[in-house]
């Protein structure tokens, strides 16, 4: 869960969203804001998670990690590289990522993913690092399952010839 006032900052009257887009989304603009005042009912401070779809608390942790981890050195809405080599140490925890980050590897994913070359991440750019995650976990998702198949069928030859003789 997450404060109001947090998301009230995220979602000033429908514009940031549509700026993550980087193109004008009028209807996507209305939308947000109609959705700002369903989340901000004056009877609640916070926003509950079984309220929300999957997507709604996708979202939600989003904004949660990047609050979390943000904070920690003072300079709240921004990740500094101490900052992003903790999130990316504690958040990772695949065994083929969980250690791999040295110094220079948090310093060339800084320097890859701060834009206005402040030496910081702000929320924007933090977006950014998670819409290649992502993409790289599904490409990584599509290819293990295209393994999976081909042992399938190698498995299914082998127990074919098995039957055979």
């Amino acid at each position: 869960m997450f404060p109001k006032a947090f998301l009230g900052g995220v979602l000033h009257h429908g514009d940031s969203l549509h700026k993550c887009f980087k193109r004008p989304f009028h209807k996507f603009s209305a939308l947000t804001w109609e959705l700002k005042s369903k989340l901000f009912r004056r009877s609640a401070d916070y926003i509950t998670p079984t309220d929300m779809s999957k997507l709604e608390g996708v979202v939600t942790s989003i904004i949660d990690l990047f609050a979390d981890y943000s904070s920690r050195d003072n300079k709240k809405g921004q990740l500094t590289p101490g900052e992003l080599k903790t999130l990316l140490e504690k958040e990772l925890s695949l065994p083929e990522l969980k250690g791999k980050f040295k110094g220079e590897d948090v310093a060339e994913l800084m320097k890859e993913l701060d834009k206005n070359h402040d030496n910081q991440i702000n929320f924007r750019e933090f977006c950014g690092f998670v819409v290649k995650l992502t993409r790289a976990f599904n490409k990584a998702q599509k290819e293990a399952q295209k393994e999976a198949k081909k042992e399938d069928k190698k498995e299914d030859k082998k127990e074919d010839k098995k039957e055979e003789k």
